[in-house]
């Protein structure tokens, strides 16, 4: 029987990374068989914490390439959640497991740094491929994310998400019939750089309510129409989700998408669809991000080009109309829920491997 490992990144005092889709990918994996092989995250504190975490990435690669058994099939989570520099500490180990122990190697991208941070964007796209050279199959987000890997020039199968999974218990599944008519839900951080456009929604909108979500939340003045929800930890946010349309847009602007975060939309997706979708919530999504596509066909939710149509667009939608959105979104959740477009992109990835 084949064996199959996973990678899973812990913290050093919780013995969990702090990343929601990361986590859920771990759990997928172990509750579908798969053994968990743990390293450690960084802290992200500075210069000291670099240097300690150069040997303790030596210290955790060197285990995994001695537990790991010859023939068998390895899942990596990319980029590692450490930095970028030490990140290539692994390469050799992992070089050594797809080479010399032929184990097959499978990467489910979490964020191609080479597309989200421009600035860094050569040093990122040879870290990648370095990686990635040295992988059986890579699992990327969409298709317009796998036409960028595929100038890479690497001979590695790719498949796509899809879409990523989110995971919520059972005691925090909202009532996903339930609705708040005319309510705008924004989720995540609110830090200016990635979502400035909030601080401007009271000068494009004169009739919808926005219900925020998040940290990081600091408005120079109070607006009667957006009303901050307050901060959760992802586990516990969909019991608090309540909405018309969840809404993912990224940057400073109403206009458009734009900057780092922004224009990052036309290849990645959002965690954040995820989590509207598995409660059952519609969508509202810039048009030209790489997600309209699976929004517009699966029918669940709306495409615009500025948050100054928002409003507009929202109203033009009659009860019918918003009734299906509603019921399709509902009927995505549950997959979304329980991990089963992770599940189909690993099982794709294994047929082509071992075919």
């Amino acid at each position: 029987m084949l064996k199959k490992y996973c990678i899973i990144e812990k913290n050093f005092k919780e013995n969990h990374a702090g990343s929601k889709a990361r986590i859920d990918i771990g759990k997928i994996m172990q509750d579908a068989g798969w053994q968990p092989v743990c390293v450690h995250q960084s802290r992200e504190k500075g210069l000291f914490d670099k240097i300690r975490m150069c040997f303790v990435t030596l210290a955790d690669w060197f285990g995994v390439a001695r537990k790991v058994k010859g023939r068998s099939c390895l899942l990596i989570q990319y980029p590692l959640a450490t930095y970028h520099k030490v990140n290539i500490l692994a390469l050799p180990f992992i070089r050594y497991l797809n080479k010399i122990k032929n184990v097959r190697v499978i990467y489910l991208i979490h964020d191609l740094d080479s597309i989200r941070f421009q600035e860094y964007a050569g040093l990122m796209r040879k870290i990648e491929r370095d990686f990635f050279k040295n992988a059986d199959a890579l699992i990327s987000h969409n298709q317009a994310m796998s036409q960028i890997l595929k100038t890479y020039n690497i001979d590695t199968y790719i498949t796509e998400l899809g879409i990523f999974d989110y995971i919520i218990a059972p005691n925090n599944v909202p009532n996903l019939q339930s609705q708040l008519k005319n309510v705008i839900v924004v989720a995540g951080s609110m830090h200016y750089k990635k979502a400035g456009y909030v601080y401007k929604i009271p000068g494009v909108s004169r009739e919808l309510e926005y219900h925020i979500y998040g940290p990081n939340y600091t408005p120079e003045k109070k607006c009667s129409r957006i009303v901050y929800q307050g901060e959760f930890s992802a586990d516990e946010l969909p019991a608090h989700l309540k909405g018309q349309f969840g809404l993912i847009w990224d940057g400073s602007s109403v206009n458009t998408c734009e900057g780092n975060f922004g224009e990052y939309l036309r290849y990645n997706n959002p965690h954040k669809i995820s989590l509207y979708l598995a409660c059952g919530l519609p969508v509202i999504i810039w048009e030209k991000a790489a997600l309209a596509k699976f929004v517009k066909e699966n029918n669940v939710g709306l495409l615009i080009s500025s948050l100054n149509e928002l409003e507009e667009t929202v109203n033009s939608v009659s009860n019918d109309e918003y009734e299906i959105m509603k019921q399709n979104a509902i009927s995505l959740s549950e997959k979304i829920r329980n991990g089963g477009h992770t599940l189909e992109a690993v099982e794709r990835c294994l047929r082509i491997i071992y075919e």
